[in-house]
């Protein structure tokens, strides 16, 4: 199966910035794997709310685990590890519905993460390949927010002091567009054809800029 790894234009390194010090890591309880980090909250927010028609995914504030350090954890190595027993047993004694009522993160004040290469079951393709496949479309949902998270900020930006001579309905038409994104990779089951719709569909709303 097709994996998106470094060089890809979806890869995303997922460590903290200057601009965003923070990392979230979106961990799947059913394959007991940490699938991706990213450092905005909103769009681990969104990112979980998006996969959510696949499979659940918690949000976890995993730079303050008491054993992170940026060398040690990113996107390229994100599967091998995953939280210890201790942790996983706070995470069942949260009420997780308050996250979809008001979101709030798990954070690991004195948590550990730790390797699973040594004591993993040996591998299941079934398993390994629906785990490829969220990541594929975990990286498809973060690349297409940050895509239209741009584009918004090129259609304020040539748009002010435009309003009154622009075509009618140009931003009823751009969030059509964006929404039509989003849909398409919640609906999605076929990767392929999800990534050519959602790159097809942010041409035109490019296409439509002022």
């Amino acid at each position: 199966m097709f994996e998106i790894t470094p060089g890809h234009k979806y890869y995303n390194i997922g460590v903290p910035t200057v601009e965003e010090p923070k990392l979230y890591a979106l961990y799947c309880p059913i394959l007991d794997k940490i699938l991706l980090l990213v450092n905005n909250k909103e769009y681990a927010i969104k990112l979980c709310i998006l996969i959510s028609s696949k499979i659940h995914v918690i949000p976890i504030r995993i730079d303050e685990s008491t054993n992170y350090s940026v060398s040690l954890l990113d996107n390229s190595c994100c599967l091998n590890w995953k939280l210890s027993a201790s942790e996983l047993m706070k995470l069942w004694e949260c009420e997780l519905i308050n996250f979809v009522i008001s979101p709030t993160f798990h954070k690991l004040f004195e948590s550990n993460i730790r390797s699973h290469k040594s004591d993993i079951e040996p591998s299941n393709k079934m398993t390994d390949d629906l785990t490829i496949l969220i990541r594929n479309f975990l990286y498809l949902s973060l690349w297409t927010l940050e895509q239209i998270d741009d584009i918004s900020s090129l259609y304020t930006k040539y748009s002010y002091g435009l309003i009154s001579v622009l075509p009618n309905g140009i931003f009823d038409n751009f969030y059509k567009m964006r929404l039509k994104c989003t849909e398409t990779i919640y609906h999605g089951i076929d990767f392929e054809q999800t990534c050519s719709t959602v790159e097809e569909t942010l041409e035109k709303i490019i296409e439509t800029l002022p």
